[in-house]
């Protein structure tokens, strides 16, 4: 049986292929927050494992996005149970302090990685072993391939999308700050230059109190996401997506949309005033799904030969 864990939309996106095509019946969706519950079709959101029983041999499959403890905790869970803990890098890089914050209190069984570059940086900096690191990619990105669209025309006017973090939540207090600095950055650029920039659309992150968002966008004349519409879907209608770590910025990069990742402002004006050389591939593949989906059927046969073995 397959475990899958998730508490931020971005683990969720990344599993959410793989629990499409393994027979119900394998599956079992344990949901941590709403947004999550909402992209995977279920209603029940789990707040804690107390009580929960699982059948030896299972495969936990979780992302590590939020930082949260509950996905902070699957080892210990699947350990517990006597299972495998396989962990999805759904970024395509992590800084090391940020590995060391996922994965090093309670590191998984496994580690899959987006591409060779964020596995080889995993291994030289301890984070596992190199025969528990995999670059067998991200099964999300595997949808992305088919948006693929021209760049943007540089002679006109940008609509940018600024995405945003959770402001009000632990997981992401060293982002808080920064996506703040980045609106009002954004902004003041707008201001300096309205040529550049015809329109900026606010994102917020679906965790994430909105109040100082709403307040902004109130003061500054910005546009807010549509009710309705997710956060890819408005990506597909802007030029730039603009935010500190947000998945989206990589999913807009993958596409050809300029991604702008938040520095500082002397940083935020040079990638602003240069879009095109922010347009960037990292060694992406788009068959991961299945590349994925064999690995984790393989782990799964061999824990059921192992419990059978031990009984």
């Amino acid at each position: 049986m397959f475990i899958f864990i998730a508490h931020g939309p971005g683990s969720a996106n990344t599993v959410e292929p793989l629990i499409r095509v393994i027979p119900k019946h394998l599956v079992r969706l344990l949901p941590m927050h709403e947004a999550v519950a909402k992209i995977w079709g279920v209603d029940t959101v789990y707040h804690s494992y107390e009580g929960m029983t699982f059948p030896p041999g299972c495969v936990f499959v979780y992302g590590t996005g939020s930082c949260n403890a509950l996905e902070l905790d699957v080892p210990k869970l699947a350990k517990n149970f006597n299972g495998v803990s396989v962990s999805i890098l759904d970024i395509f890089w992590a800084g090391e302090s940020n590995l060391r914050r996922r994965y090093g209190s309670s590191p998984p069984d496994y580690l899959i990685t987006p591409n060779q570059k964020s596995r080889d940086q995993a291994i030289e900096w301890g984070i596992l072993p190199e025969n528990r690191v995999f670059a067998l990619g991200n099964p999300h990105f595997d949808r992305l391939i088919k948006y693929h669209g021209p760049p943007h025309d540089d002679s006109k006017p940008v609509d940018v999308g600024f995405y945003s973090q959770c402001s009000t939540s632990g997981d992401y207090s060293d982002t808080a700050h920064a996506c703040k600095n980045a609106l009002i950055s954004l902004i003041k650029y707008r201001d300096a230059n309205p040529h550049k920039v015809n329109r900026i659309l606010v994102c917020p992150h679906p965790r994430e109190d909105v109040t100082w968002l709403r307040e902004m966008a109130r003061k500054h004349g910005l546009h807010w996401r549509p009710e309705g519409v997710n956060s890819f879907d408005c990506l597909l209608r802007l030029d730039v997506a603009l935010g500190v770590s947000s998945t989206v910025l990589y999913e807009g990069a993958m596409i050809g949309k300029a991604a702008v990742f938040y520095g500082n402002r002397d940083d935020f004006n040079m990638k602003m005033n240069n879009l095109r050389t922010m347009k960037f591939s990292a060694g992406i593949t788009f068959d991961s799904t299945q590349r994925v989906l064999s690995f984790l059927r393989k782990l799964s046969e061999q824990s059921s030969r192992v419990q059978v073995t031990a009984v």
